[in-house]
C-alpha cells in the first residue's frame, strides 16, 4: 500500500524534499483499515513538508518486530500510547524528517485537537489528533523523537495479524480503476483542495480547480471541453454548494455532482430535491476514498 501512495506523496511534498522508502521486503499484515493508514501517512508527511520549507529528506521505514513480556514495560514508557502496550507481534513504521523539530515544551501537546504552531489559516491543529485517533482505533502506539532544529521521527506500532510478523505491511485494498475524465473540484480550503487534486490526478483524472462557487461558474463558462463531474464542498463563503450546482446545471443540465462536507447535519443528507444521481462524501476523507467515490459516481453508481 505504501508503494501505491508514493506518487501522491511525491506530488504532495514537492520537488525540494527527497522521499526515501525503506520498506520490509516481505508481505506483512496489520490490524488496521488501509484508508486510515493512508491518512496517517499523508498527515505525517504534510507535517514533515511544513517543517522543511527549504527542502530536506522524508524517510519512511517499515519492519516487523516482536515485543516479549520482559521488555514490553520499559519499551512502552517512551510511547505516547493510545492504549497500553501488550506483548506480541507488531509492524513498526517510522516516518522521519530533517526539519526544524519539536521542542520539549510542546511535544506533549501535539496530539491535542486544534493545537497547532502554524500561523492563522496555515493549519487546523487536527492532523496529529487524527493520527492519534487512528492509532487508538487499531490498538496501536505512537512515539515521537524530536528536538528543536534536530528533525522529527514518528514511530508507529501497528498490531500484526494473520501470518507471523517475522514472515508475513498493510492489507491491500481494491485498486481504483484509472480515469481520464475531467473533474471540476471546488473547495475553499487550500490544503484540502490540494490533497484532493493530487489524489484525483494520481488516478488519471484531469482536474480543474476553483476556490469558490463564483470561480467555478466562470470556469464552466470558459471551458471548451466537457466537464464530466463537479466535486464541490457544501459550505463555502459566498456561493455555497447547493447554489453552485443550481447555477452550474443551467449551463450543463446533465452534470454529475459529488458533494463534500465535514458537517454531518447538512441538509444534503436528507434533501429530497437533489438530483437522483448526486452523491455525498463525508469529510474528513482519505485520498483513496475520494478517488473511489469519484469513480463510482462517474460510472453511474450512486453511493451516498
Amino acid at each position: 500500500m505504501i508503494d501505491s501512495t508514493t506518487q501522491m506523496l511525491r506530488h504532495l511534498i514537492g520537488p525540494k524534499i527527497d522521499l526515501a522508502l525503506i520498506l520490509y521486503g516481505g508481505p506483512v499484515y496489520i490490524k488496521a483499515d488501509p484508508g486510515q493508514v493512508e491518512r496517517v501517512i499523508i498527515n505525517l508527511s504534510v507535517n514533515a513538508r511544513d517543517a522543511m520549507p527549504d527542502g530536506g529528506r522524508l524517510e519512511i521505514r517499515t519492519s516487523p518486530m516482536v515485543l516479549d513480556p520482559l521488555h514490553v514495560n520499559s519499551f512502552g514508557e517512551t510511547f505516547f500510547s493510545p492504549s497500553d502496550i501488550s506483548p506480541g507481534e507488531y509492524v513498526k513504521m517510522t516516518i522521519s524528517d530533517t526539519g526544524h523539530g519539536i521542542s520539549d515544551e510542546i511535544r506533549n501537546k501535539i496530539f491535542e485537537p486544534f493545537f497547532t504552531t502554524k500561523g492563522p489559516g496555515k493549519g487546523t491543529g487536527l492532523g496529529l489528533a487524527v493520527v492519534h485517533g487512528v492509532m487508538k482505533q487499531c490498538e496501536g502506539h505512537i512515539n515521537v523523537v524530536s528536538e528543536a532544529n534536530g528533525g522529527t521521527t514518528f514511530e508507529l506500532l501497528f498490531p500484526a495479524t494473520g501470518e507471523s510478523a517475522a514472515s508475513a505491511i498493510v492489507q491491500h485494498s481494491p485498486e481504483v480503476k484509472r480515469g481520464n475524465e475531467t473533474v471540476l473540484l471546488v473547495e475553499d480550503n487550500d490544503a484540502v483542495r490540494n490533497i484532493a487534486k493530487i489524489a484525483l490526478e494520481t488516478h488519471g483524472f484531469h482536474v480543474l480547480e476553483a476556490d469558490s462557487g463564483t470561480s467555478a461558474i466562470r470556469q464552466i463558462k470558459e471551458q471548451t471541453s466537457p466537464i464530466d463531474l463537479l466535486v464541490t464542498d457544501v459550505v463555502m463563503p459566498g456561493m455555497g454548494g447547493h447554489q453552485l450546482v443550481e447555477q452550474a446545471r443551467t449551463l450543463l443540465p446533465d452534470l454529475k455532482v459529488l458533494y463534500m462536507s465535514g458537517h454531518a447535519d447538512q441538509p444534503i443528507m436528507n434533501d429530497d430535491d437533489i438530483n437522483a444521481g448526486d452523491a455525498f462524501l463525508q469529510k474528513p476523507f482519505t485520498p483513496l476514498s475520494l478517488a473511489r467515490k469519484v469513480r463510482v459516481v462517474l460510472d453511474g453508481r450512486r453511493g451516498h
